[in-house]
This record gives C-alpha cells, sequence and structure tokens, in this order.
C-alpha cells in the first residue's frame, strides 16, 4: 500500500472554509471540529449530546455552531444542514463522521418469554453507522448541487472496513457498507460529474470516548498502538480540502497513515485472477445515465 505523509502544508487550505462534522462533540468528531478551526474554518457541530457539543461551540467561540442531531432521523439531520446554511451561508466539506460500536450480539438468541418465539435483533448499530452516513451524504450532495459549488464528503469507516477477525458483525457491516458506499460514488457517478469529492479514513484503534481503561492496558500489553484522535483528525482534513482526492481511503494506525484504494485497484487483477479481472477494466464500467429509470434495463457503455 501506499505510505502517505501529511504535512502541515497540506492543510491550510481549509481556512473559509465551512464545514460541518456529525458524531463532532467528542472523539474523532470533536478532534477534527477543533483542527478544522484551528485551521480557520467554521465548524458546524452536530451530535446527540447537547451539553458537550454545546461545550465545545462556546469554546471554539463565533466561527463555530452546535446543532443537536440524531443521524437516524432524517428530518433531525436535514435541520442540522439547514441550519450550517443559515448561519454560514454555504457549506464546503462535509464529514460523516457519526457512529457506535457494537452493542449486543446480532446472533445471540433472545427468545419472547410468552411466546417463545426468537425476537427480532437491534439493528441500532446498521442504522447509525451505515444509514446515517448515507442519509448525510444524501443531503450533502442535496446541499452542494443546490448552491452550485463544488463539495467535499469524508466518510468514517474504519480497519473493521476492510479486515475481519473481530466477532463484531453489526459494526463490520456498516464500516464495510462505508467503503462500499464510497466506491459506488466516488468515480463514475453523479458526484463526478457535479465535481463532489468522496474519500473515507480508515482509522485503527483510536482514542475516544469508547477507549476504556481496560482496553488501554490490553492493548498496551500487547503492544498495540492507539492513535491519538488528533491523527485522524488530520487525514480528515488533508482529504476535506485535497482538491483532487476522491475514492480514496486513508488507513490510520500507531499515528501513521497509508492510503489503500489505489493500491486495491492497482492489483485488482492479482486477487481477482487475471482471466477475469478483463471484464472490470474501465471501458466496461456501466457509464451513469441521468436520463435512465430506474427499474429499467440499462445499457453499458463500452
Amino acid at each position: 500500500m501506499s505510505s502517505l505523509e501529511i504535512h502541515d502544508s497540506d492543510l491550510t487550505s481549509a481556512r473559509g472554509k465551512v464545514v460541518l462534522i456529525t458524531g463532532a462533540a467528542n472523539g474523532i468528531g470533536k478532534a477534527a471540529a477543533e483542527l478544522y478551526h484551528l485551521l480557520g474554518a467554521k465548524v458546524v457541530i452536530g451530535d446527540l449530546n447537547e451539553t458537550l457539543g454545546n461545550d465545545l461551540a462556546a469554546k471554539l467561540g463565533q466561527n463555530a455552531m452546535f446543532q443537536v442531531c440524531d443521524v437516524t432521523e432524517w428530518f433531525s439531520l436535514q435541520k442540522l444542514f439547514v441550519a450550517a446554511i443559515e448561519r454560514f451561508g454555504r457549506l464546503d466539506i462535509v464529514i460523516a463522521n457519526a457512529g457506535i460500536p457494537e452493542i449486543e450480539d446480532l446472533f445471540e438468541n433472545s427468545v419472547d418469554p410468552t411466546t417463545g418465539q426468537l425476537l427480532e435483533p437491534k439493528y441500532i448499530v446498521l442504522d447509525v453507522n451505515m444509514r446515517g452516513v448515507l442519509a448525510t451524504v444524501k443531503l450533502a450532495k442535496y446541499f452542494f448541487e443546490k448552491q452550485k459549488s463544488p463539495g467535499s464528503i469524508v466518510m468514517t469507516s474504519s480497519t473493521g472496513g476492510y479486515v475481519g477477525g473481530s466477532y463484531l458483525p453489526a459494526y463490520m457491516i456498516s464500516k464495510h457498507g462505508v467503503i462500499g458506499l464510497m466506491r459506488a460514488i466516488a468515480q463514475n457517478s453523479p458526484f463526478r460529474a457535479s465535481n463532489i469529492r468522496v474519500n473515507c479514513v480508515a482509522p485503527f484503534m483510536t482514542e475516544s470516548g469508547f477507549t476504556t481503561d481496560d482496553l488501554r492496558d490490553q492493548l498496551a500489553r500487547a503492544g498495540i498502538p492507539i492513535n491519538a484522535a488528533l491523527s485522524v483528525a488530520r487525514a480528515m482534513v488533508y482529504l476535506g480540502v485535497h482538491p483532487t482526492a476522491t475514492g480514496q481511503t486513508v488507513y490510520i494506525a500507531g499515528d501513521k497513515f497509508t492510503e489503500l484504494e489505489t493500491k486495491i485497484r492497482a492489483l485488482r487483477a492479482e486477487w481477482l485472477g487475471h482471466d477475469n479481472s478483463g471484464w472490470l477494466e474501465p471501458k466496461f464500467e456501466v457509464k451513469h445515465d441521468s436520463t435512465v429509470s430506474y427499474g429499467q434495463p440499462v445499457k453499458t457503455v463500452l
């Protein structure tokens, strides 16, 4: 993969940008809000935690605002975008960051005590981490196109969006889904036609409100480093302001950066097999046609 150096000089064009961040009251989102603000951006903080969100906005001052927001509720999320436009007049960068960890075992058999029937599992992790990101991206596209200006979207995936090994099915489904969304929209899509760049960060273990003392001790004993939230924030700024980056994922581990997607695409023939990879060459990709009605056959443009 491609080792990446992020220098302070790569981040200076954040000055004057209007940046909306979901899940921004603590952890990685808070670090991103603080860094963007330090670099001279105007910051819109969206989060469910009103106390922490208001405290952060007050700390940052006049170029920051807080709006309570539940990314699983469309009108709550839409209100965040509307409030941002009303306050700052436009949006330049949207960071779809809100997320939660695994809260229960999807495959544990919980039975209704009255009927004896298997109970449906809770899908809140998927609702926040995947459906919430999708809704955030849809709103970002709408407002970028409405103001007729280029836009930048950065989504928070995870190491769990690329590798398995941990029994966290809902979390890994959601983070793989974020990578799939980026791959679907970043290149050959209406996003590209509207000059909207889409990228991801994929952090390894990072300091946040989810990092317990017990987990820190376990990782320290195993010699596994924990990212500073600021390191992930630097990647979010880098991707947010980079003028040409799209369809990229910056993986952060031990406060070091690696860009994943370029190398993955370059090695496609290796992991698909040379005989089968030719079907996915660019000349065979389906081209988006805005006149196509979904549900109807789509013609492949060669």
